[in-house]
């Protein structure tokens, strides 16, 4: 009969092992998925919402081609809708419907400030951009 390699581990060995130490393999299974656990519910939650929007411009009938605008390139244009996006009266209706700024009337400049640096606006392409909001639970302020 062939003797095994006295450097070789059989599956065997390994079995009995563990089998000898599963009370230390389960303890420290419960204290990493309890450590886990508590991590993960410490941990506030966080909110985004994207939306792409594009401005998809029709093709005039022939005899109207001579007076139809050239076509619309968004990044051209992007300094209006962030500044008609930005604007106080959007800011202040905007900010109203969410948790944070919810039930007050009007909001400081500062309240503004803040909302506006929760805003994202990302051109994705040539006729369309991205507006992103992201923001965690709060109090109201």
């Amino acid at each position: 009969m062939a003797k095994a390699p006295a450097n070789s581990v059989s599956i065997f060995s390994l079995l009995d092992a563990l089998r000898r130490r599963k009370l230390i393999v389960i303890l420290s299974i419960l204290l990493v998925t309890t450590g886990f656990a508590v991590f993960a519910h410490l941990q506030p939650d966080r909110y985004r919402a994207t939306s792409l929007i594009a401005a998809a411009q029709t093709t005039p009938p022939e005899y109207l081609r001579h007076v139809a605008p050239p076509p619309l390139n968004i990044e051209d244009h992007l300094w209006t809708v962030r500044e008609v996006l930005f604007s106080e009266p959007v800011l202040q209706a905007a900010a109203q419907t969410t948790k944070r700024f919810q039930g007050l009337q009007n909001l400081s400049p500062r309240q503004l400030e803040d909302f506006k640096q929760l805003i994202g606006i990302k051109v994705d392409s040539e006729h369309a951009f991205q507006l992103t909001y992201e923001d965690g639970d709060h109090m109201t302020q």
